[in-house]
């Protein structure tokens, strides 16, 4: 058995870090050490040209000669289960005839007793799923379709086509609040910005040399919001650009988190060296532009479209970032008329994992970002400082826009949601050492205790 290892950490946001692994039951973790963190918080921007300015000399000096990759999208890999698909998401594909009707069979035999929900990692904080009810109807999404089926008769009462030709993806999902569904469709997959590839390798360049074309309009994940009173209609749609991560429900308010990348092309230059390929994609970088960096998103209701962009003042930053991916939480309240511009909150950051209390939510960020280029490169090991995981909190007690309360850092990579929990006002955390993707795996298990606890 490996001795058990203990540390404690206090940060400058009245943030208490306390580490331990044992196999056998301890007493309650000690609180407030005392021993400084290095001051890890986040910091807003002043205005928007100091915000360009920091993601760009971040870009530049993580920017290769194939762009952010060494050879391919680098942030196309997630945790071991994929952390972007909803943690509910576990089951078959369900429709009418398929899993719905059995969800109907269950639901109708207990109609006397109750029905069951969808199982959730924190009571009264649901999470997306396949098929949701609240014991009058079963509502299911599949392949680009929302079904409503009556549990008392087995039957299918509503059909509502959501996406073109049923070209729906198996990790779509719905939140369910009263007569509303809030439908979370994954189109786009956009992770970092287009990386030049070389012939043969990862994915083929163009004749012309250039490299794949950023679309020019929104890429990223689709929010329906669905009126379910009658014949399913839908009332509001929001998209945005980036992955959809997670998101989480209490009550009528609905958190939503999603990933975004720079949208930037870098093209393939076969006669220069690695030298003038990494020049010219600093080049790119520099001609960038505020736009070309943070998220934008379009509302639609009652036939109208109105667009924005997430402004300046809604983003920070951590002590250490890449500037090549964001992550921003969005909230909608599922009681309202139709969807809003989300209220978001961005942090530059690459959160893969989402984990909710109610009225904390944390997003947790690993730093293979860092490592993963010289790892895929060079075959060689990533160092300690490389093997850190960054989690940010923030209050989502309100109905109204989530409030960042504080960060932390702990050893290792989280596998997911499951390895983070919060007891007592301290959030725990489980984490695996050691290298975690490409060939010759080598893992070394921690446990690890994270108590970040904001005070006002």
């Amino acid at each position: 058995m490996t001795p058990a290892r203990v540390m404690g950490l206090a940060l400058v946001a009245s943030l208490a870090l306390v580490t331990g692994c044992t196999a056998e039951p301890v007493p309650a973790p000690p609180r407030d050490r005392g021993v400084p963190a290095g001051g890890f918080r986040l910091v807003a921007f002043d205005s928007c040209a100091e915000a360009l300015q920091q993601l760009k000399a971040a870009a530049k000096a993580y920017v290769g000669p194939w762009g952010f990759g060494p050879y391919g999208d680098m942030r196309t890999f997630d945790n071991a289960e994929r952390a972007g698909a909803p943690a509910g998401a576990k089951r078959a594909d369900a429709g009418p005839g398929g899993n719905a009707a059995a969800q109907g069979d269950a639901a109708a035999g207990a109609a006397g007793a109750g029905y069951s929900g969808t199982n959730t990692h924190e009571a009264g904080v649901d999470e997306p799923d396949l098929v949701k009810t609240d014991g009058k109807r079963i509502v299911t999404i599949n392949r680009g379709s929302l079904y409503v089926v009556d549990p008392a008769t087995r039957q299918l009462t509503g059909e509502l086509k959501l996406a073109p030709g049923g070209f729906g993806g198996a990790e779509d999902s719905l939140l369910l609040q009263g007569d509303r569904a809030l439908v979370l469709l994954r189109e786009g997959w956009v992770g970092t910005a287009k990386d030049a590839v070389p012939e043969g390798v990862g994915r083929p360049a163009p004749a012309d040399g250039g490299s794949a074309a950023i679309p020019d309009g929104i890429v990223g994940p689709r929010l329906i919001m669905v009126d379910l009173s009658a014949a399913p209609k839908a009332i509001g749609e929001y998209r945005i650009d980036g992955n959809l991560v997670d998101a989480r429900q209490v009550g009528t308010t609905v958190r939503v988190v999603v990933r975004s990348a720079p949208r930037l092309s870098f093209p393939y230059r076969e006669r220069a060296t690695d030298e003038q390929r990494t020049a010219a994609n600093r080049e790119i970088i520099d001609n960038a532009t505020a736009d070309d960096w943070l998220p934008r998103y379009e509302v639609t209701s009652g036939g109208r479209t109105s667009t924005g962009r997430v402004g300046c003042d809604r983003v920070s930053r951590p002590a250490s970032y890449s500037g090549t991916s964001l992550v921003t939480v969005l909230s909608f309240d599922l009681s309202a008329a139709t969807l809003a511009g989300g209220d978001p909150v961005t942090v530059i950051a690459d959160g893969d994992t989402v984990y909710s209390n109610g009225p904390r939510l944390y997003v947790a960020n690993d730093q293979r970002w860092r490592v993963l280029p010289m790892v895929t490169a060079r075959n060689v090991a990533p160092g300690p400082k490389d093997e850190t995981t960054e989690i940010y909190q923030f209050d989502t007690s309100g109905a109204d826009g989530p409030r960042y309360l504080a960060a932390a850092s702990v050893p290792g990579w989280l596998i997911n949601q499951y390895a983070m929990s919060e007891w007592d006002g301290h959030l725990r955390v489980a984490t695996t050492s050691g290298r975690t993707w490409g060939i010759s795996l080598t893992r070394r298990p921690a446990c690890t205790s994270c108590a970040p606890t904001a005070r006002r």
